[in-house]
């Protein structure tokens, strides 16, 4: 990598961040929330506390920074588009910081915000991940001298550990870094007089280990907690072919546009294929960082952990592997800024210095390819047809008749975009509720003739008809069912084909199919 500071100044910085922000506003305003946006929104509005918060989201395997975030906007408003306004500020702002102050040329900067995780990941889909790109970007600006006043990055660590799993991870990660730079400090390893002890760094790293600490707390699941509670913990040689593949896969920008959401980086890369880029790659990248002990050993707890999470744990989406380029960015910018080994600066030549930073412009122009194809489907094409459904059931004046949703894990988002906050009955736990809860009760299996059936005792219970809200396909209708359900309207043709909505008239006193 490259540490030129080639435009290194604030006009430069707000050129590049007022074109991104205007391009990211653009897309947020084309972009329709699916059901994970919606879920946060509702843990968020429905919680009655932030106690009741904390325990909803022992369910959810996230920490609490972004639903405390939303929880006064749910208060202000039943809109979740405000949702999508906070998280544009802060997309906006680790774009900013980014291209102000990482150690890359000028059009490296430029190029990065328009990459498929800056621009779509991170930036249109509006999650708590954007947080922990903000937080790990202004943790590295503070690297420098960072000895000197380490209570402000103690402090953003302890943050950044509250945003995700996967944002923690790299905290720990950076918290390794840094143990190992000040160690070396004390001991004269960047030609300081050795026996002159520090000890006001740790107490910013104490820091920095609390909100480590606290995640654990926050975090650690509910006892009847369902699937996401199961850890793999036995020798899978598919698996870890699939988590080598994540690491190769992660470096690549997506291919298959527009249906790269779901299948961006789910293909297992064999064995045979991962091993042969996934060693050179790692080894050219500590072997080009040798030299700098601080930064590598940031990047390889970092990957290493997020590897080894993505094995025993789940091993996640395009979402999640993107923080393996997270890691990247801290170790260019740990390289920058903290002390290397003595004869560092003279370790590679000149010839290999120009070659990587060329290779890295070519890479980043290929991922802003990427994050901009990307932006025009999702502005193309639905991602989610949760809201269209909501505004149809609305018009055609259904939304107080009793509702039954087939797939609590998809139905949530039609139910957070009613204009009037209700429940809904979901066929996952046989339960009324608005957002998900990640349980034992719904693990039981629901067919369509099971959902039907439960549609049917539903009108029974409510004495009349009931709207019923299917994904992704047309119901199955059985011959004895038939005459009771009336198909009212689809809503198909979004990126992700599980935000496809089929609505359903259950009546039990019809006579015959119209």
């Amino acid at each position: 990598m490259t540490a030129g500071v080639g435009g290194n100044t604030p006009k430069f910085a707000l050129l590049v961040t007022a074109a991104y922000a205007l391009t990211l506003a653009v897309l947020l305003a084309h972009h329709e929330m699916w059901a994970d946006e919606i879920q946060a929104w509702l843990l968020a509005r429905d919680s009655a506390g932030v106690l009741e918060l904390l325990a909803n989201l022992k369910y959810e395997g996230h920490p609490p920074i972004w639903y405390l975030l939303l929880m006064p906007l749910t208060r202000m408003t039943n809109n979740p588009a405000v949702m999508q306004a906070l998280h544009w500020v802060i997309a906006v702002s680790a774009v900013y910081i980014i291209v102000r102050h990482a150690p890359l040329t000028a059009l490296q900067r430029a190029l990065l915000p328009f990459g498929y995780y800056p621009l779509f990941e991170y930036g249109a889909v509006s999650r708590n991940y954007a947080l922990g790109l903000l937080l790990a970007a202004a943790a590295c600006s503070l690297f420098r001298n960072w000895r000197q006043t380490p209570w402000r990055l103690g402090a953003v660590l302890f943050l950044m550990s509250l945003t995700s799993l996967h944002a923690c991870i790299l905290a720990i990660g950076i918290v390794v870094g840094l143990v190992l730079d000040w160690a070396l400090a004390q001991r004269g390893g960047y030609g300081a007089p050795s026996g002159h002890w520090q000890w006001q760094p740790l107490g910013g790293l104490a820091v920095a280990i609390a909100g480590i600490a606290l995640f654990v707390v926050l975090v650690t699941p509910a006892e009847d907690i369902g699937a996401r509670g199961h850890w793999r913990m036995t020798f899978d040689i598919a698996l870890l072919a699939s988590v080598v593949g994540i690491y190769v896969d992660a470096l690549l920008p997506p291919s298959d546009i527009p249906s790269f959401w779901f299948s961006y980086k789910e293909v297992v890369i064999p064995f045979v294929e991962g091993v042969p880029f996934f060693l050179p790659v790692l080894m050219l990248v500590i072997a080009l960082n040798l030299r700098h002990p601080v930064a590598l050993s940031m990047y390889l707890f970092s990957v290493g952990g997020l590897l080894a999470f993505f094995y025993i744990k789940f091993t996640g989406h395009s979402r999640h592997h993107g923080f393996l380029l997270i890691a990247l960015l801290i170790l260019a910018w740990g390289r920058a800024s903290l002390a290397p080994t003595k004869a560092a600066a003279s370790s590679l030549p000149w010839f290999v210095k120009r070659a990587a930073g060329l290779l890295l412009t070519l890479w980043l122009v290929a991922h802003a390819v990427s994050g901009i194809h990307a932006a025009i489907d999702d502005i193309r094409l639905p991602f989610s047809n949760a809201e269209r459904t909501a505004r149809f059931i609305e018009d055609q004046g259904l939304e107080d008749l009793p509702m039954l949703g087939t797939h609590d894990g998809a139905v949530n988002a039609v139910v957070g975009q009613f204009q009037h906050r209700r429940a809904i009955r979901y066929a996952e736990g046989n339960r009324d509720g608005t957002f998900v809860r990640w349980d034992k009760a719904r693990l039981t299996g629901t067919s369509d003739a099971t959902a039907l059936a439960l549609a049917k005792s539903l009108a029974d219970e409510a004495g009349g008809p009931v709207l019923v809200i299917h994904i992704y396909r047309p119901l199955q209708i059985s011959e004895t069912m038939r005459p009771f359900v009336y198909p009212l309207a689809s809503f198909t043709g979004a990126i992700s084909d599980h935000e496809n909505f089929y609505l359903y008239l259950y009546d039990p006193n019809a006579k015959s199919a119209p």
